[in-house]
């Protein structure tokens, strides 16, 4: 289904819209800039932190330390930074991340895109309960006004009040 969204495998039959928009009428280059995906498998680019938290260059220094905050792991970063370096210009490939923590730093790359439509494919797999927790918080929180499609086989457990 998400290769279908993202336009990797061709619709044959019927359509996808999103916002009422058939995704067979917008290029694949276009849809995918306008959806944001955190995916499973988390990347880091060759540089800074700041380029991998915002790869575009739209984002303040504070919206990205912020982000880095929420998801709960700018503490990890900034005691990984060179001295007299700010923590945001840390080649972040040089101090490497685990991958529970790649995945929380690809939720605040998300963060910092302006995205109507968020994908998140098995954002919890690699991360203890407690890290699946704020996940699932930060996620209900920070995307609250966004569609979410989360793939996921840990079935979450979200409590409601009726």
């Amino acid at each position: 289904m998400l290769n279908v969204i993202l336009r990797v495998v061709p619709i044959f039959s019927g359509f996808v819209t999103v916002d009422d928009v058939d995704i067979n009428n917008v290029s694949p280059a276009v849809l995918r800039r306008r959806l944001t995906v955190v995916p499973q498998e988390s990347f880091i680019l060759p540089g800074t932190i700041r380029v991998n938290a915002d790869p575009l260059g739209l984002s303040s220094d504070a919206s990205i330390i912020v982000a880095l905050k929420t998801v709960g792991i700018w503490d990890v970063l900034e005691a990984r930074s060179e001295e007299g370096r700010s923590c945001l210009d840390t080649i972040l490939l040089e101090s490497p991340l685990s991958q529970g923590q790649q995945q929380l730093f690809g939720l605040a790359r998300a963060m910092l895109r302006d995205s109507a439509v968020v994908i998140i494919d098995e954002g919890t797999s690699s991360v203890d309960s407690e890290t699946d927790l704020l996940i699932q918080k930060v996620v209900r929180e920070k995307f609250k006004d966004c569609t979410v499609i989360s793939v996921a086989h840990r079935v979450c457990k979200i409590s409601a009040r009726l």
